[in-house]
């Protein structure tokens, strides 16, 4: 264990992370481990897990598009729940407005619900059964599901990371515009790490 937990130290400060609250949690982790309080040390390992997925998800923000051309960007987050909760996940998300319409992004990764997204798309057929149209958006695969003013797209990124645009009072023009707009290229470096 203690082997695990030093080759986490290195490749942290490898990454930069030097000085930082979560070099901190690892280290009392370490010391709470070695003095076999393991209460103690999954907490605090647990603690810099969580910010270390904060941090990631700040990162992802910078992947989210600017608003179109007549529409305003109302917000932007990211957020990290709990691995016990959620497992884990990583999520950025904007929402735009303009007039009446509406439209979502949200980016995360580590989400439970990829795999049962994945297994649709490696069977085209459970895609079409359930009204959606197959496209790509951003060189990947994904789902379109529009109806009337309503929609939303689906894009699985390096079969790591999820991305939903959905969209209310929209055309489908600006819903798809939107999923183009997301930085793909950004969202495949940053699930590499």
């Amino acid at each position: 264990m203690k082997r695990i937990l030093m080759t986490i130290i290195l490749m942290l400060v490898g990454g930069g992370l030097l000085a930082d609250d979560v070099m901190d949690w690892i280290k009392d982790g370490i010391e709470a481990y070695e003095n076999k309080e393991y209460s103690e040390a999954v907490t605090n390992l647990e603690y810099a897990a969580q910010l270390i997925r904060q941090m990631k998800g700040e990162e992802m923000t910078a992947a989210l598009p600017e608003a179109l051309s007549g529409w305003k960007k109302q917000s932007s987050e990211s957020g990290a729940a709990g691995a016990a909760m959620f497992g884990g996940a990583t999520s950025a998300s904007a929402r735009y407005k303009k007039g009446n319409a509406s439209c979502d992004i949200t980016i995360t990764s580590d989400n439970p619900m990829l795999s049962s997204i994945l297994m649709m798309f490696s069977n085209p057929m459970l895609i079409s059964s359930s009204g959606q149209k197959l496209i790509k958006i951003g060189g990947e695969k994904a789902s379109l599901d529009f109806d009337g003013d309503q929609g939303e797209i689906t894009v699985v990124v390096d079969k790591k990371v999820l991305v939903q645009i959905s969209g209310s009072d929209i055309t489908e023009e600006d819903l798809r515009a939107y999923a183009e707009a997301v930085n793909y290229e950004l969202i495949e470096e940053l699930s590499g790490d």
